[in-house]
């Protein structure tokens, strides 16, 4: 019970020193285009298939990566992003829906020197624990 609480409280101390990042961007394209028809599944005829497709794809869409894709099979037409190429007919394969990412442009930095006291010897004091939480009383998990 003592160590768990030490734990909890090293670890808080320890994110307050890593600077946070905002959220990044996620969108969803379904059944992804390129010019008039649906994105190939390989970049170049049966070569360079699946992420990097959708990966080229991601960053053309001002993205910059695949977080996750589904192939779809038997489309009717479909384009290549590594070469143009055009293909028509049962055999053409496809994107489903690609997910593109970016991480959000901001760092966000939080000051620690006015939030976690240092002593002078450069210890982290252990804050008091309330009155009604002592180290023999047993916790619950909730």
């Amino acid at each position: 019970m003592k160590y768990r609480s030490i734990f909890a409280l090293c670890a808080f101390a320890i994110s307050l020193f890593v600077p946070t990042y905002a959220m990044a961007e996620t969108r969803s394209f379904e059944d992804p285009m390129l010019g008039r028809y649906r994105l190939a599944y390989c970049r170049f005829q049966n070569a360079d298939c699946g992420i990097m497709p959708a990966l080229l794809y991601c960053q053309r869409m001002g993205y910059t990566m695949a977080q996750s894709y589904r192939g779809a099979r038997d489309i009717e037409a479909s384009t290549r992003i590594g070469d143009r190429d055009v293909c028509r007919g049962e055999a053409c394969d496809g994107f489903a829906e690609i997910v593109c990412e970016r991480p959000d442009r901001q760092v966000v930095e939080e000051p620690v020197e006015d939030v976690v006291p240092i002593e002078d010897d450069g210890t982290i004091p252990i804050p008091d624990f309330p009155s009604s939480v002592t180290e023999d009383t047993p916790q619950t998990e909730e």
